[in-house]
């Protein structure tokens, strides 16, 4: 049995290394919330970067929008433009009393072609099939289109007779 020397000698040590395990411990928790609170703070800081961020992309998103829209508001006029100088040429070739001659063709041919790709270039859906070939018997604008054929076989044939293929024939 040890001796009450012993035993305060052997309680000292025991309270010694409790509280040198307490500090211990008091460090290391002292570690672990200056780890969690730069946790923390690098969290919000890369939520901040994000949303600015997000923001940014927003913004030009909506200026692309805006200038897309500016852009389709002009193809739009444009082709209003287009359809209003067919419609003219074609009254003015029905006032002289037939299709006037190649020259006169292929500029209400060119004028077709170039209204059907601004019109599906501009989303109006002012052809049957986006090909630039109008719906025939509807309603274009101010003129109505011919009946009998498709014009665009009409005006590939017109353009044929300007100028040669890419392959030297007529």
């Amino acid at each position: 049995m040890p001796t009450p020397r012993e035993q305060s000698g052997a309680l000292s040590e025991a309270s010694r290394l409790l509280q040198e395990g307490l500090q211990l411990l008091d460090d290391r928790t002292r570690e672990v919330d200056a780890l969690v609170q730069d946790a923390k703070e690098q969290a919000r800081e890369i939520t901040y970067d994000a949303e600015k961020r997000a923001q940014e992309i927003t913004a030009d998103a909506e200026r692309q929008r805006i200038e897309l829209e500016e852009q389709v508001a002009v193809l739009r006029s444009e082709v209003a433009a287009v359809r209003e100088e067919l419609a003219q040429l074609r009254a003015t070739q029905s006032g002289r009393g037939g299709r006037g001659g190649a020259k006169g063709g292929a500029l209400a041919g060119g004028a077709v072609a170039s209204a059907g790709a601004a019109s599906a270039l501009a989303g109006t859906g002012g052809t049957a099939t986006g090909s630039g070939v109008p719906r025939r018997g509807r309603q274009q604008g101010p003129g109505r289109l011919p009946r009998g054929r498709a014009l665009l076989p009409e005006v590939t044939r017109r353009r044929s007779r300007l100028r040669p293929s890419r392959l030297g024939r007529r």
